[in-house]
């Protein structure tokens, strides 16, 4: 069972005219967030158990998403998702939103962008 949220829709900024990759990454990442845990709740998907639910990682709940698979035991999620969304969690997700000086470029933003709106609107749709 999933924890209860109340999160809004978060925006994310489709251009950045003062190049704060940083804080852009904390929008994706958040997004991410929303998606994920939204999902888990609206679809009432097992996660793993924290006792404090503060302990709760994004880990926790992206696994059981991309595993989901429909009756026919086929997964729900288009493998191509998936990788995009394992990508942008390895160069952007994780480790920029972390307080690690860290590379960033435009060009993998704008990826961790269009993963995590693919995400969405396949798991809204």
């Amino acid at each position: 069972m999933c924890y209860h949220f109340s999160i809004k829709p978060i925006s994310i900024p489709k251009r950045n005219t003062r190049n704060d990759y940083k804080a852009w990454a904390i929008y994706v990442r958040t997004a991410f967030e929303a998606v994920i845990k939204q999902y888990c709740e609206k679809k009432d998907l097992a996660i793993k158990y924290r006792e404090n639910p503060r302990d709760l990682k994004s880990e926790d709940f992206w696994v059981p998403i991309k595993m989901e698979t429909d009756a026919a035991g086929v997964l729900i999620l288009d493998l191509r998702i998936v990788d995009a969304i394992e990508r942008a969690r390895k160069f952007i997700l994780n480790e920029l939103s972390h307080a690690s000086v860290a590379n960033i470029y435009r060009k993998e933003l704008e990826d961790a962008i269009d993963a995590v709106e693919e995400l969405e609107t396949a798991l809204t749709s």
